[in-house]
């Protein structure tokens, strides 16, 4: 069976090369588009490209519902049901939380899980967010709006558990809230996954500020939550959707199911995607599709490192 089974951070980027051989590895990163988006994102993708042994871009098109590795696109119909050749992995693969979208990485948790194909995961921190304003951020733009991924789907229905997490951006989680397909039937159950500590001191402070509205409407629902979590550290995100997957009603006539929402740092979503994969019957993960704005970012922060492997 695979699993996340070491979790490691440097403090910069000098330690982790000094520590990590990447040079036998198979490297997947997103360059298709956008390659320029921020420092920490060009840095990785110079280390990878002149280091790793292969290298492999990835892209999710949301509109045609389909997944380009290298020049080779699948549809997610025939990735999911495995109805097309999968391109052959000759190397262990590391992929490129920083530079891949969310998506991509539920897709490749997706796969090498079932498969039990051994892996490892670079993130890199940035150094700061540059506000566009006073308590706002300018991350990303809004995309084609939210979509569950197949096979992680399931009804909107009253009695979802919803676990959302949340950064900088407010108007992703307002947007959910104010969506009509979601908002009737309503929010019975709702959880918000908040990151403290923060990936710096006063990320969380400005991540409350920028989400204040949603969290105000939230508090109004029946059955709210506010769970405080590490920003950067996807075993304690595991963990906190391990214990609510267990009081969730099972019975086949109410049978409960967690639907997971994205919006947070990158090490939780990458929490909630290896969550998904490990419990798909009971779980829906829904996505936003936002882009990425160039300049989002400045510097270079911590590296963090992850290994999964099959365990006995």
């Amino acid at each position: 069976m695979l699993d996340l089974v070491h979790y490691s951070t440097f403090s910069n980027k000098e330690k982790f090369l000094d520590k990590i051989d990447i040079s036998n590895h198979l490297a997947i990163y997103r360059r298709s588009t956008n390659t320029e988006i921020d420092d920490r994102t060009k840095w990785v993708r110079q280390v990878l490209s002149n280091t790793a042994k292969s290298v492999w871009d990835i892209d999710y098109d949301v509109r045609e519902q389909s997944l380009k590795i290298n020049d080779k696109s699948i549809s997610i119909r025939d990735f999911v049901q495995g109805t097309k050749k999968k391109p052959a992995i000759t190397d262990r693969p590391l992929i490129d939380a920083t530079s891949l979208n969310f998506p991509e990485l539920q897709y490749l948790f997706y796969w090498f899980n079932k498969i039990e194909q051994p892996f490892d995961l670079i993130y890199v921190e940035p150094e700061c967010y540059p506000p566009s304003s006073p308590d706002k951020f300018n991350l990303s733009e809004d995309g084609l709006g939210l979509a569950q991924l197949p096979p992680f789907l399931g009804r909107v229905q009253n009695n979802l558990v919803y676990v959302i997490s949340i950064g900088f951006e407010g108007h992703r989680i307002q947007g959910l809230l104010n969506n009509d397909e979601y908002s009737n039937p309503g929010f019975q159950d709702i959880k918000v996954i908040i990151g403290v500590p923060a990936f710096k001191a006063g990320f969380d402070r400005d991540s409350l500020k920028a989400n204040a509205l949603a969290l105000a409407q939230i508090k109004k629902m029946p059955s709210r939550e506010v769970h405080i979590a590490s920003a950067n550290n996807p075993c304690v995100i595991i963990k906190y959707l391990n214990k609510v997957s267990k009081s969730l009603d099972r019975r086949d006539e109410s049978r409960q199911k967690l639907s997971l929402i994205p919006f947070g740092t990158k090490p939780t979503a990458i929490g909630m995607a290896w969550f998904a994969v490990k419990n798909q019957k009971d779980t829906i993960v829904t996505y936003d599709h936002v882009k990425k704005v160039p300049g989002r970012s400045k510097g270079i922060g911590k590296v963090h490192f992850a290994q999964f492997d099959n365990i006995d």
